[in-house]
C-alpha cells in the first residue's frame, strides 16, 4: 500500500481519520494507540519483516528522548515557549 493507492486514499486512510476523531473524544490516550496500531499496519502491510526495526528504532528513540528529558529537565521547554 502505497500513499497514492486508491486502497490507501478510500479505505485505509478514512478509517484511521474516522478511528482517530472517535477515540479522541473519549479518550486522547486511546486515540494515541490508534495511530500507533494504524502505522505499524500501514508499515507492515507491505513488508512485515521490517517491522521488528521499526519496533527496536521507536523504543531507542523513545528511551534516548526520555533521558535526555530526565537530565535537561524542564530548560528546554522553557527555551521553547513549553511549560510542562
Amino acid at each position: 500500500m502505497l500513499f497514492n493507492e486508491q486502497s490507501f486514499l478510500f479505505l485505509f486512510l478514512p478509517i484511521v481519520f474516522v478511528g482517530i476523531l472517535l477515540l479522541r473524544a473519549g479518550s486522547p490516550h486511546l486515540s494515541s494507540w490508534w495511530i500507533i496500531l494504524a502505522s505499524f499496519f500501514f508499515y507492515g502491510f507491505h513488508g512485515w519483516e521490517h517491522l521488528p526495526l521499526l519496533t527496536f528504532s521507536i523504543l531507542l528513540n523513545f528511551g534516548l528522548g526520555s533521558a535526555i528529558q530526565r537530565k535537561v529537565g524542564n530548560q528546554i521547554g522553557l527555551k521553547y515557549g513549553q511549560d510542562h
